[in-house]
């Protein structure tokens, strides 16, 4: 059998890149609805209204740098968030196989595939989330790490703390990987992006030199979504990707235990495996909010990608090569949710949208509580005016009417407002000053809209 060189048709990088933008462009082209009709939509919004209200900048839930990175995408609708998505894995494997070339990878196109494919990247990707913009922050670190570029690194680093939460274990292993070579000097780079973003927060909206700590989201206690098993996540693995990129990660472990000269790989293999047991930590004890989404562990995908393709530039021989790229690409292929129909809620909250504007219910005096993000975009107003909009999360959770006025516009759904709003079903049907206006049920997915009348 003959040895394995290269994947011959790989070997261009530029053709990778190509390849990868071509992909997820022709699922954006084709994917009808708009994929996460919850946070995808909050995320849209508050870059979307950033210029109107300068705080979402730094937002801690909306993410501070992604709501940065999408604002100008965000002003040409949902489509340019999508567009920004697909630059973001884009670049993330074009930084992954850079490392790999780095650490001389046989397969460093590999690499850069491994750590972009997946069923959940295209979903993050399509639903205009924020696990792209971590993607790319942990390939980048990667690569500075890897060539030794510590002062990149560290700013990298502290620049991370406003992407996402997973940045606490890249910022924990490549901190300490940093300090074994003696770069304590340039960890003063880590703190350039905090301190700029927290000088900018107090002049623009207003917070105190604290607010990066104190106006953390998420509550350290019990989840609104409860918790669940060690397995969880493991056994919905091939919702994130197939199944052979976790066991040739996995496998690089070994390798690199026999070796014992592959030290650059190591924060990596700590990052990667890190970042989804911190998330099988969380949900199983229902923790700092967690919702046991399977799409989170795409942010581990970089460093699992190029762990696998580190494995596989171990393999002698190209059928060895090729055998798990086939169990990749069937598994991939049978479990490709995309395009996807639209959601139950979303076509729900558009037709009960479309019932509020052909009854003319909104005025320049009419307040609307909501909290299913898509219900407001489809009305296509400010969630953020907090004159004209609230959520029912805000109202009082025994007699919502008493936080509203007469002819102001309640919206309850079962999808988010009796869970994330606090707001029964019992108790707004309970409420003596709601007169029902509309019901709109597409399978489970159910909107009802009230008038206030006292």
């Amino acid at each position: 059998m003959t040895k394995l060189p290269s994947v011959k048709p790989l070997e261009n990088e530029r053709l990778v890149l190509a390849l990868v933008a071509l992909f997820y462009t022709l699922f954006l082209l084709i994917q009808d609805g708009i994929v996460d009709t919850a946070d995808g939509i909050l995320h849209y919004q508050y870059a979307r209204f950033a210029a109107d209200h300068p705080e979402n900048f730094f937002n801690h839930w909306a993410k501070p740098v992604f709501t940065l990175l999408a604002f100008l995408p965000a002003q040409v609708g949902l489509i340019g968030v999508k567009i920004l998505n697909i630059l973001l894995v884009t670049a993330t494997a074009g930084l992954v196989m850079k490392t790999a070339k780095v650490l001389k990878l046989r397969e460093w196109a590999l690499a850069g595939l491994l750590s972009v494919l997946g069923n959940s990247v295209t979903y993050v990707v399509l639903g205009g989330l924020t696990e792209p913009s971590m993607m790319l922050v942990l390939s980048a670190v990667m690569y500075t790490a890897v060539s030794r570029q510590f002062k990149w690194m560290y700013f990298l680093l502290g620049l991370s703390l406003m992407v996402r939460p997973e940045a606490i274990v890249m910022i924990a292993v490549f901190g300490i990987y940093g300090l074994t070579y003696g770069k304590w000097k340039e960890t003063i780079w880590g703190l350039v992006f905090p301190l700029l973003i927290t000088v900018s927060g107090m002049l623009i909206a207003g917070y105190e030199w604290s607010w990066i700590v104190t106006q953390q989201p998420y509550n350290p206690g019990g989840s609104v979504y409860g918790h669940g098993e060690w397995t969880h996540y493991y056994d919905r693995w091939s919702k994130v990707t197939p199944y052979i990129t976790l066991y040739l990660a996995l496998g690089s472990i070994v390798i690199l235990g026999l070796k014992r000269k592959a030290d650059r790989l190591i924060p990596v293999v700590l990052t990667g495996f890190g970042i989804i047991a911190l998330h099988v930590f969380l949900w199983r004890f229902g923790k700092m909010g967690s919702a046991g989404l399977v799409r989170t562990l795409t942010t581990a995908l970089p460093a699992l990608g190029l762990l696998s393709a580190y494995t596989l530039s171990h393999f002698r021989y190209r059928a060895l090569v090729l055998l798990p790229l086939l169990f990749f690409a069937i598994e991939f292929k049978n479990k490709n949710d995309f395009p996807a129909e639209a959601r139950d809620s979303e076509l729900a909250a558009q037709s009960m949208a479309q019932k509020i504007e052909d009854r003319g219910l909104i005025t320049s005096e009419t307040r609307i509580a909501y909290q299913f993000a898509t219900t407001a975009y489809y009305l296509d107003i400010n969630p953020f005016n907090r004159e004209k909009v609230t959520r029912l999360w805000s109202l009082d959770r025994e007699t919502a009417s008493s936080s509203l006025k007469n002819g102001d516009i309640l919206i309850w759904d079962n999808m988010t407002g009796h869970r994330e709003g606090g707001l029964t079903w019992e108790r707004i049907s309970n409420d003596p000053h709601v007169e029902q206006l509309d019901s709109v049920s597409v399978n489970d997915a159910k909107l009802v809209s009230f008038r206030i009348v006292k």
